[in-house]
């Protein structure tokens, strides 16, 4: 009978060095994958998490501003809207308005004052409540309903426009905002630096702005 002998010599270490340098090269592509996989992934959350905030702040104001009753013709001067001045081209960033929440004809009270700005890159929010007797309940001041807001010069937050559709300009007469039967606001967000922004808008038909 014939025995067979194995072959015990193994890799030479050419063959491991190939082999090794196979394995290195899949792991470089397959980790290079799997960190592009996750920057897409965490692109496409931060994305839909600024949209989806921005969405919700747009909501807020939108449905404070239907209630407007009316407009405030000055500014005031607040964390929000820190401006004192009263000419209506400053209406673009900064919205103030009363809502009165009594239904009766002539009644101003109970109310709550609101006040909408754009100041350093964020909307600011303050409402003042009052009750029946018209005496301060509650008050906040300054608080961030959404922050990386990014419009441009040319892109105000709030437009205003009468009841016949017409856009109101900067150069409308105080009484005319007052009066305004629908305001536009646009919200532009930048989520990350390099990303394009985020737009969004909605027109609010003030319901109870008569004057």
């Amino acid at each position: 009978m014939t025995s067979v002998r194995k072959d015990e010599r193994g890799l030479t270490l050419i063959e491991l060095v190939v082999a090794t340098s196979v394995l290195l090269i899949f792991t470089a592509f397959a980790l290079q994958f799997l960190a592009s996989t996750n920057s897409a992934t965490s692109r496409t959350t931060k994305d839909v998490t600024a949209e989806n905030d921005a969405r919700n702040a747009l909501r807020l104001m939108t449905e404070d501003i239907r209630a407007a009753d009316p407009i405030t013709t000055t500014y005031p001067s607040t964390s929000s809207c820190p401006s004192s001045a009263s000419s209506p081209t400053g209406y673009g960033s900064c919205l103030s308005f009363t809502v009165v929440h009594n239904s009766a004809a002539g009644v101003t009270c109970p109310k709550s004052v609101i006040t909408y700005g754009l100041v350093s890159g964020a909307i600011k929010r303050d409402k003042v409540d009052y009750d029946s007797s018209c005496t301060t309940t509650t008050t906040t001041t300054g608080k961030t309903v959404l922050s990386n807001v990014v419009n441009a010069s040319g892109t105000n937050v709030f437009r205003y426009f009468d009841s016949s559709g017409n856009e109101l300009t900067s150069g409308a007469q105080s009484s005319s905002f007052q009066s305004a039967a629908a305001v536009m606001v646009t919200l532009v967000v930048q989520y990350q630096s390099g990303a394009p922004n985020i737009t969004v808008s909605s027109t609010a038909a003030l319901r109870n702005n008569r004057v």
